[in-house]
């Protein structure tokens, strides 16, 4: 869970949040669950659900070109 707190923590400032932040943290956090799903003994399906609900809530943003222009706008090291 400890790549879920820190994506979270990211996402919850109160002073350095901004739109551009939301993509590169997802993006950033679903390859993280990928592969710690693979060590994963008996966590693996909380990963899948995870990712899972990832892809349902913010899967359609990643086509939105005001999002993907916040993005490139406002470079966050993630």
């Amino acid at each position: 869970m400890q790549p879920v707190a820190k994506s979270l923590d990211t996402l919850q400032a109160e002073m350095q949040c901004f739109m551009g932040i939301l993509l590169p943290t997802v993006a950033s956090l679903q390859p993280r669950l990928e592969q710690l799903k693979v060590t994963l003994r008996y966590a693996s399906p909380l990963a899948d659900a995870l990712l899972e609900g990832l892809q349902q809530r913010f899967g359609h943003l990643e086509q939105r070109q005001d999002l993907l222009q916040a993005s490139v706008c406002i470079p966050s090291p993630v």
